[in-house]
């Protein structure tokens, strides 16, 4: 009652809409709404639910990079953080101004890891001092849909995603009367300026989504329905999209690498090496992948090291030596941005999968697994180049 209080003065251009949603006793329904209630909880359970899957698929010891769009009160936030392992992931709270930190730095407490910081969806994250690529997963609420040019949005999420990156929200598919009676009130709810796309109201279907996804470079896209109301049209759905694991090219923003970083002017993520199996799986993927532009760099068994100089290298399995040797030339030349391990293919006693994983999204290091005395080389060149060995 004491926000309806309000309407009059709202209306009458004496107060921001914004000032009485989110302060006082607007502030502690709008908590409630975001985070227990009805309308939104069981869409924090699925998201939260989506990143919690991906985090025990990962290799031991790799984390995920979560950034969380537009978490204002923090409801997804604290639904999410309980459900992972602590000290494993990095999590980046944020929202277009840093007046909702305080109330969440409340709220998540006990989580002192989490980083605040400010993110405006409709400027380039660069400008903002993000690192483009630097996220495994982008999560948001209810929170897309308030920019002025939606696809532009999409695109600058898009860069901020790692290589097999994904973006997952939640958001309102069709007007309600009660949405645009409450958030209608805002001037951030009428910023559109996308009139081709969205000519007279901000929000989408599910097929617009995921069409406007795949106009943003988003390479796979799909959504998760949500209930129809009695006048027809969904509620709250879900969204969500992936980056492809390989580009083109780096985002234009993005700072080329020197040919001393890159390997002889190999584009980021376009270089490869690949422990092959005796089978020919390896082969092939070396052929598909080196034909694609990759540079792969080939180690197989053998009853001794050798090295052809470029990329083509043998080692003994169970000589640590051998090891040693392997990673310190392949660092001295250049790191490679990602890894196939296929030699468990060559042991029909166990079953072995094929998994792949990028270095820069691998903060692990491939010496426990391997027994390696890592104190034979120079800190600086491990601790740099991030490993991670990848077996079934």
């Amino acid at each position: 009652m004491a926000n309806c209080a309000e309407l009059t003065s709202i209306l009458r251009g004496e107060k921001e809409a914004v000032q009485v949603l989110f302060g006082g006793s607007g502030a502690d329904l709008l908590d409630q709404f975001y985070g227990d209630g009805l309308f939104t909880c069981h869409w924090l359970a699925a998201i939260a639910a989506t990143v919690q899957e991906a985090a025990k698929a990962l290799p031991e010891g790799r984390g995920l990079r979560i950034l969380e769009i537009g978490a204002g009160t923090g409801g997804l936030a604290s639904y999410l953080l309980p459900q992972l392992e602590r000290g494993l992931h990095s999590y980046t709270f944020t929202d277009v101004s840093a007046s909702f930190f305080s109330g969440a730095m409340q709220k998540l407490a006990g989580f002192p890891e989490v980083e605040y910081r400010a993110y405006d969806l409709e400027r380039s994250p660069a400008e903002q001092d993000y690192q483009l690529g630097s996220y495994d997963f982008v999560i948001g609420t209810n929170c897309v849909h308030a920019v002025g040019d939606v696809r532009e949005a999409l695109g600058h999420l898009r860069d901020l995603l790692a290589p097999g990156g994904s973006l997952v929200f939640m958001d309102t598919a069709s007007p309600q009367l009660w949405t645009e009676t409450v958030f209608g009130l805002t001037s951030g709810w009428w910023s559109l300026t996308d009139r081709e796309l969205r000519p007279v109201q901000p929000l989408m279907e599910r097929e617009q989504w995921e069409k406007v996804l795949k106009e943003a470079g988003f390479d796979e896209t799909a959504s998760l329905p949500g209930l129809t109301g009695p006048r027809g049209g969904e509620g709250q759905i879900g969204v969500l999209a992936r980056k492809a694991w390989t580009t083109g090219a780096a985002p234009a923003d993005v700072e080329e690498a020197t040919a001393e970083e890159s390997g002889e002017g190999v584009e980021l993520e376009t270089s490869w090496l690949v422990f092959a199996d005796a089978g020919g799986l390896g082969d092939q993927l070396v052929s598909r992948l080196r034909e694609a532009g990759a540079r792969c760099r080939v180690v197989t068994r053998g009853s001794a090291y050798a090295s052809d100089g470029q990329d083509q290298f043998t080692v003994r399995a169970e000589a640590p030596e051998d090891w040693t040797q392997l990673v310190t030339e392949v660092v001295a030349d250049a790191a490679p941005e990602r890894f196939v391990y296929l030699w468990t293919l060559d042991e029909p006693a166990a079953p072995a999968k094929l998994m792949t994983c990028s270095a820069a999204q691998m903060p692990c290091c491939i010496w426990p697994k391997l027994k390696i005395p890592s104190a034979r080389l120079p800190r600086s060149e491990w601790t740099n180049h991030p490993w991670c060995p990848v077996s079934g």
